[in-house]
């Protein structure tokens, strides 16, 4: 039997974009808050969380021992989310240090790109304008698929250069990790991919240790694909043009990664339509 994806035309289980910057001041963070709010609730997501981030803290050692000395409590974060029944569909969380676009119902790169542009736009023009900038973007796949026979199609590109051979026909469970730096334009990336096997056998008894089994599944396969990236020629991101086009390379490259290690038959099934993959 074939491999099966998370959703019925893909493997999305969760879709994540961060732009981070130095930690703002209350009074920045109010108002980046504030255009943010505005955005999000143009959109539908207008359900609003506020949660604390943790302390910072460090252990200073000295003739009395060690002392741990706290920090000031960040100012809070806030979250806005567009929720569905009980589902949260998508959320941006704002806060001192980040900006978190989430997507938990994820229905196409033709979608949710202008949700992140609209949604964005003018909390970071703000940052830029007014304080320093982003300094880096951060661009994160969860993938999922399941097999419900325990031998079946392999799900590995039999021609991948980023699975090692050993991995390509193994029976059972195995995990396979590899990360590499590429520099388009002014763009400087960290790519990662992870990809979890989990065999049905393997995961029996071992609860808390693996990824809880979909009922029927024999193997259970997780991928994560990770871009992170850079603005080469300056510390910060000039504006938010150069953002949002950060953002479509990162996209555009883990499509590719992606496409470098499932097989060609579940590329097809997903219509992944990736370029060709290079280092």
């Amino acid at each position: 039997m074939a491999w099966n994806t998370a959703n019925p035309d893909h493997a999305i289980d969760r879709a994540s974009v961060s732009f981070l910057y130095e930690s703002l001041p209350e009074k920045a963070l109010h108002k980046l808050v504030s255009l943010i709010k505005t955005e999000a609730a143009a959109l539908g997501q207008d359900d609003i969380l506020s949660f604390q981030p943790q302390p910072s803290f460090q252990v200073i050692t000295g003739e009395m021992g060690a002392q741990i000395v706290t920090g000031a409590p960040a100012p809070a974060a806030r979250s806005f989310r567009r929720v569905v029944g009980e589902r949260v569909e998508e959320e941006v969380v704002c806060g001192p240090e980040f900006i978190i676009y989430n997507v938990y119902a994820y229905s196409g790169w033709a979608n949710v790109f202008p949700k992140i542009v609209s949604c964005l736009q003018s909390g970071i023009q703000y940052l830029n304008d007014n304080i320093d900038g982003i300094h880096t973007i951060k661009f994160e796949y969860w993938d999922r698929f399941t097999r419900e026979e325990a031998a079946g199609p392999t799900f590995v590109n039999e021609n991948s250069p980023l699975i090692g051979p050993a991995f390509k026909n193994i029976d059972g469970s195995w995990h396979s990790h590899v990360g590499f730096f590429k520099t388009i334009g002014d763009f400087k990336m960290l790519l990662n991919a992870n990809v979890d096997v989990i065999a049905a056998k393997d995961a029996a008894g071992n609860a808390g240790l693996v990824p809880p089994m979909p009922a029927g599944a024999s193997v259970l396969c997780r991928l994560y694909t990770l871009a992170q990236i850079t603005y080469e020629k300056n510390r910060v991101y000039p504006d938010f043009d150069s953002c949002m086009g950060a953002v479509d390379l990162a996209h555009d490259e883990l499509k590719s990664i992606v496409g470098a290690v499932i097989s060609n038959e579940l590329a097809a099934k997903v219509s992944l339509a990736a370029k060709e993959f290079n280092l």
